[in-house]
């Protein structure tokens, strides 16, 4: 890292072949290399020394997320020549990742029309019993904070084909809907959001990492075509 901060400061050789074999690879971006109190930087992405990188893999990893998610996190933030390429070897051969692959869905999903206010994350909250009783308590924990739905979308459950639970949603005000009995996937983006939840949880519960904190880390990591902060705003 030192020679890559002296070339950054007194100037890059003319010729790439004249360069230590340690420069070579960051070449061809030395104009959008900075360094800042011993940082060095690529654009506004902190680049990691050698020394530091097996660490920042286990910690972009550190919640399993898939190699699409670890990339968008990992490019966000950090660089280092290769890192792409190394970012997908590592999580390839994740053990845990690999015992508990999802199974391939056998039915197509279909998905409900996209609300049009901010949406996108999902909340987990651990039950005692799954009753309507319950399901209603937790239910209105989640309103209270978020807000109260138009319209809520369920499974057949007997929880949520009770009167008890009937009742609550007339109260409330909100419109209940339920997928099809004999077709569960049509509610795609619901069989999504479980598919999610138990990837994570088998996950974090063979590696020992709180459940809480990879929750998190999937909030915080960008989909392909929106960031974190558009997810939460």
């Amino acid at each position: 890292m030192q020679q890559l901060i002296t070339a950054i400061n007194t100037g890059w050789a003319i010729d790439r072949k004249q360069c230590p074999p340690a420069l070579i690879p960051f070449y061809n971006n030395r104009s959008e290399l900075i360094e800042d109190n011993g940082l060095v930087f690529f654009g506004e992405r902190l680049v990691v020394p050698s020394s530091l990188r097996k660490e920042m893999l286990q910690q972009i990893h550190k919640s399993h997320i898939g190699i699409e998610g670890c990339l968008r996190r990992a490019r966000e933030v950090i660089y280092w020549p290769r890192m792409n390429a190394e970012v997908k070897n590592y999580v390839s051969k994740c053990s845990i990742c690999q015992t508990h692959q999802p199974e391939q869905c056998r039915e197509p999903l279909k998905s409900y029309d996209l609300p049009q206010q901010p949406c996108g994350l999902f909340e987990v909250q651990e039950l005692s019993k799954v009753t309507s009783k319950t399901v209603i308590t937790a239910s209105k924990v989640q309103f209270a904070r978020h807000e109260i739905p138009d319209t809520l979308i369920s499974d057949n459950g007997p929880q949520f084909t009770s009167a008890e639970f009937a009742q609550f949603t007339n109260e409330w005000q909100i419109e209940h809907r339920t997928s099809s009995p004999h077709y569960p996937q049509s509610n795609g983006r619901a069989e999504n959001a479980v598919k999610t939840c138990k990837s994570l949880l088998k996950k974090t519960k063979a590696s020992g990492e709180d459940p809480l904190l990879a929750l998190l880390d999937w909030r915080n990591t960008p989909t392909e075509n929106i960031g974190p902060h558009q997810r939460k705003d």
